[in-house]
C-alpha cells in the first residue's frame, strides 16, 4: 500500500491554513478524520494490519461502532486512539465487507457530526 502525502487547503474550525498529512491510498478524508478503506491481516503492512482512524484537530466528542452484514455489533469504541483489529471476542472475523458509524465533534459547542462507511477485511 502507498502512502501518499497531501498538502490540503482546510476550511475549518481546526486550522486557517493549509495542513500536511501522510494518508496511506485507499483512505477517505471526512473533515479531520482519515479512514482507511480497508484492513489487512497479511503482516505485508503494518499500517493496515489495524482499522486506525487518525485526525488532524482536536476532537471533543469520538465515537465509532463496527457492523457485520446482518448488522451485529461487532466493535465499538469512545476512544479515537483505540484500533480496530478484526476480531471480535478474541476471535478473527470472516472476510468481508463490515460498516462503520462515526460520531464526531470538534468542540463542545459545535455541531456533532457523522460519517457512515465500510472497510473490506482481508486475511
Amino acid at each position: 500500500m502507498a502512502i501518499l502525502l497531501l498538502t490540503i487547503p482546510l476550511a475549518s474550525a481546526c486550522t486557517k491554513a493549509a495542513d500536511e498529512a501522510a494518508v496511506a491510498q485507499g483512505s477517505t478524508i471526512h473533515g479531520c478524520l482519515v479512514i482507511p478503506t480497508a484492513l489487512s491481516l497479511n503482516d505485508d503492512c503494518s499500517a493496515c494490519e489495524r482499522f486506525n482512524i487518525t485526525c488532524s484537530c482536536p476532537l471533543d466528542y469520538f465515537s465509532m461502532e463496527i457492523f457485520d452484514r446482518w448488522g451485529v455489533k461487532v466493535f465499538g469504541t469512545y476512544d479515537i486512539q483505540k484500533q480496530w483489529d478484526g476480531s471480535m471476542g478474541g476471535a478473527y472475523l470472516p472476510v468481508g465487507c463490515y460498516v462503520y458509524m462515526i460520531l464526531y465533534r470538534q468542540a463542545p459547542d459545535s455541531a456533532l457530526l457523522s460519517y457512515k462507511g465500510t472497510v473490506v477485511f482481508l486475511h
